[in-house]
């Protein structure tokens, strides 16, 4: 049998904040194992840069207003879900806040919030190998 297959396109961010002078970037944890950046699809006219914003704050409940900056990389990847071979395509941005992060309530879907240093990346387990390329590139930002 024939998988249907479909083309996904989606954005997201990494926050970075500084803690008593270190420099530091925001994890999610969505599935049981493993770390990620928030992301999700593309909705109406919005650009890469506004959706990435969106579900930034959509699933991270921050309350400010973050910077965006520059363009960090893209995924690109290919699973299987309900009978459908889905290509998905994830644009990725760094983002600031120049004061103490502001939290509302944590969406039912997150189950946790993860701050990391430059040095705590390579021992993090992360749900994909690729986002680590991308959260190094926002540390050297």
């Amino acid at each position: 049998m024939i998988k249907e297959k479909s083309e996904e396109v989606s954005a997201g961010g990494v926050l970075i904040r500084y803690d008593k002078g270190i420099k530091q970037a925001l994890l999610i944890k969505v599935r049981y194992y493993g770390y990620e950046l928030p992301k999700g699809h593309i909705e109406g006219e919005e650009t890469f840069e506004e959706a990435a914003e969106r579900e930034l704050l959509e699933e991270t409940s921050l309350l400010i207003k973050p910077t965006v900056g520059n363009f960090l990389g893209e995924l690109d990847y290919t699973f299987s879900l309900n009978n459908k071979i889905i290509h998905k395509i994830v644009h990725y941005y760094i983002f600031r806040i120049n004061e103490k992060p502001k939290f509302g309530k944590k969406p039912f879907e997150v189950k946790e919030l993860r701050w990391i240093s430059k040095g705590d990346l390579n021992k993090i387990p992360l749900v994909n190998e690729k986002l680590r390329p991308i959260i190094a590139k926002a540390f050297n930002d």
